[in-house]
C-alpha cells in the first residue's frame, strides 16, 4: 500500500513539473511572439490633408467645388404704348405662313383658309412630328448609354481609394523624393493636395521597375461623414503599423524627428512600402486585391488625373522612412498581407 502511494506522489509530481514546464514555454512563446511583432516595424512618414472636407462643408466656391447655381431671371421687357397691339400672324404657327404663301394660307384681313391652309397645317405637323421622334430617339440613345455605365449603387458619390505598393529597398531615390516631397508639399489646401497627389504618382511611376507587390482597396461612400469616417479609418489603420513617424506634414503642421540608429544587415531582399489613402467625390475607381502591373498602373494614373474639385482628402505614408531602415520580407508579409506579387 505504501510502495502505490509513493508511485501515486512520483506520477503527481511528474504532472506537476509538466504543467509547470508547458506554461513557462507558453508564456516564452507569447513574449516572442509579441517582441517580433514589435521589431519588424519600422520608422515611416507621412504627408497629406483633409481640405476638401472642410472645404465641402463649407460651401466655399473656391478651389473647384461650386456653389449651386441660381435661376436665371426671366429678361425685362418694357411696357408697350397704349392702345398698341402686336400684329399676330397667322394661327400660332410664327413664320410659316411666309415661307408657305402657295398653300393658300390666309395672313390678310379677310383670314382666309382653305384648302390649301389645311395641307400646310398638316405640312407642319409632320416636320414636328419628325423632330420629336429624333428627339426621343436621342433621349432613349442617352438612357441607354447611361445604363450601360458601372452601377456604383444606391447613391454612393464618394469613394476612398488605399493603392499600396511593395518595392525593392535599392529605389533609395524615392525615400529622399519622398522626403523632400513632404517637406515642400502645400497640405492645408486642395489645390496644394492635388499637386502633391500628382507628384507621389510621377515619383512611384518612375521608379515602376522597383515595383514587387501591390494592392488596390476601393470603398464607395454615399455621404460625405461615411467617406471622412472610412478615410482616417485607414489611414490609422496604416499609421499603426509604424514604430515612428519621422517626417509629418498634415494639414500644414510640419514635424521632423532626427532619424534613428541604422539596423543591422544588407539589403538583399529587403523591402519599402508606400501607401496612398485618397478620398475623393469621384467613385469610378474598382477594388483589385491582386492587381496585375498594368491594372496597378492603370489605377495610379486616375488617381494623378483628379481633379481639385474632386480630392476630399490625401495621406501619402512610406515605411521605412529612415534611410539606413528596410524591411525584410518576413516582415512586409507580416504586416501588410493584403499585398500580392504583381
Amino acid at each position: 500500500m505504501k510502495r502505490e502511494r509513493t508511485c501515486d506522489a512520483r506520477a503527481w509530481e511528474r504532472r506537476r513539473c509538466l504543467g509547470v514546464i508547458l506554461a513557462m514555454l507558453t508564456c516564452l512563446f507569447l513574449v516572442l511572439a509579441l517582441t517580433s511583432e514589435v521589431w519588424a516595424r519600422s520608422s515611416g512618414g507621412r504627408y497629406g490633408g483633409r481640405a476638401g472636407f472642410s472645404q465641402s462643408r463649407s460651401g466655399s466656391s473656391g478651389g473647384g467645388w461650386a456653389s449651386p447655381r441660381s435661376v436665371p431671371a426671366r429678361p425685362y421687357s418694357g411696357p408697350t404704348s397704349p392702345g398698341y397691339y402686336p400684329p399676330v400672324s397667322g394661327p400660332g404657327f410664327g413664320f410659316f405662313p411666309f415661307f408657305l404663301p402657295f398653300l393658300g394660307w390666309g395672313g390678310g384681313s379677310g383670314g382666309g383658309f382653305g384648302v390649301g391652309g389645311i395641307i400646310g397645317v398638316l405640312l407642319i405637323l409632320g416636320i414636328v412630328a419628325l423632330i420629336g421622334k429624333v428627339l426621343l430617339q436621342n433621349l432613349a440613345n442617352a438612357y441607354r448609354d447611361r445604363g450601360a455605365a458601372p452601377a456604383w449603387g444606391g447613391g454612393d458619390r464618394y469613394a476612398v481609394v488605399k493603392c499600396q505598393l511593395g518595392m525593392l529597398s535599392t529605389a533609395r531615390t524615392l525615400q529622399r523624393e519622398l522626403r523632400d516631397s513632404a517637406a515642400a508639399a502645400t497640405t492645408n489646401t486642395v489645390a496644394g493636395l492635388a499637386a502633391a497627389l500628382q507628384d507621389v504618382v510621377i515619383a512611384l511611376t518612375r521608379h515602376s521597375e522597383y515595383w514587387r507587390y501591390g494592392t488596390v482597396q476601393v470603398q464607395r461612400l454615399g455621404t460625405i461623414d461615411e467617406a471622412e469616417r472610412s478615410f482616417n479609418q485607414l489611414v490609422n489603420l496604416e499609421r499603426g503599423k509604424l514604430s515612428a513617424e519621422l517626417t509629418v506634414n498634415i494639414d500644414g503642421i510640419r514635424r521632423q524627428a532626427p532619424p534613428q540608429a541604422p539596423s543591422p544587415g544588407g539589403e538583399v531582399g529587403r523591402y519599402l512600402v508606400v501607401t496612398l489613402i485618397v478620398a475623393t467625390g469621384y467613385p469610378e475607381f474598382t477594388t483589385s486585391r491582386t492587381p496585375s502591373f498594368k491594372e496597378m498602373e492603370a489605377t495610379l494614373q486616375r488617381l494623378g488625373t483628379l481633379l481639385a474639385a474632386d480630392l476630399l482628402g490625401l495621406e501619402v505614408i512610406w515605411t521605412p522612412e529612415n534611410p539606413d531602415d528596410t524591411l525584410t520580407e518576413e516582415e512586409l508579409i507580416a504586416e501588410y498581407p493584403e499585398l500580392s506579387i504583381l
